[in-house]
């Protein structure tokens, strides 16, 4: 995958969906600062958005102790990313993936 912002790890995003729900990105192009970027951080589980953005994340992942989560509560999200050679990438993340307990529920 080709770093586009070196300093921040960040990758050229070309989806983001909850259970099929676009969120950002079209796989259009777009003006170089405009384009949705996803950043790599293998140091942290930490997810972050724009305000707006954020908000309407959370409407359909919203907080809730681990035991209690189904595929219907917190559906699959998917990252589409493009790789060095200009491909579109799927990574699809289910509820056990993207959420991680705070202590053991």
């Amino acid at each position: 995958f080709k770093v586009i912002v070196p300093y921040y790890w960040a990758l050229k995003l070309k989806s983001f969906q909850i259970n099929g729900k676009e969120f950002l990105g079209s796989g259009k192009e777009q003006a170089e600062m405009q384009v949705p970027k996803a950043i790599v951080d293998t140091g942290t589980t930490f997810f972050t958005a724009e305000s707006g953005l954020f908000q309407d994340v959370m409407k359909h992942l919203m907080a809730a102790p681990c035991k209690s989560m189904t595929d219907q509560s917190h559906p699959e999200i998917l990252f589409v990313l493009e790789n060095a050679a200009g491909e579109a990438r799927d990574f699809k993340l289910s509820h056990s993936d993207y959420m991680a307990s705070a202590s053991d529920e």
